[in-house]
């Protein structure tokens, strides 16, 4: 998850745990060694509608990883 340079990426890949779709997270802050991510699920339902979940993930890397 971590890039090589140490820094958290833009954006993340997720797997919704509402419908199992595949979506993209983006930073929308990070501070120290933790980063909040936002987004919406957009993966389409059986019904034909999107699945609409809004995700939200904090990530808190511990000092072995940041080193």
């Amino acid at each position: 998850m971590v890039t090589r340079s140490g820094q958290m990426p833009s954006t993340l890949r997720v797997e919704c745990p509402n419908c199992g779709g595949q979506a993209t997270v983006a930073l929308q802050y990070a501070q120290g060694e933790t980063s909040d991510y936002e987004g919406v699920c957009l993966e389409e339902l059986d019904n034909g509608v999107p699945c609409e979940t809004s995700l939200l993930l904090t990530v808190t890397l511990s000092k072995e990883a940041t080193q």
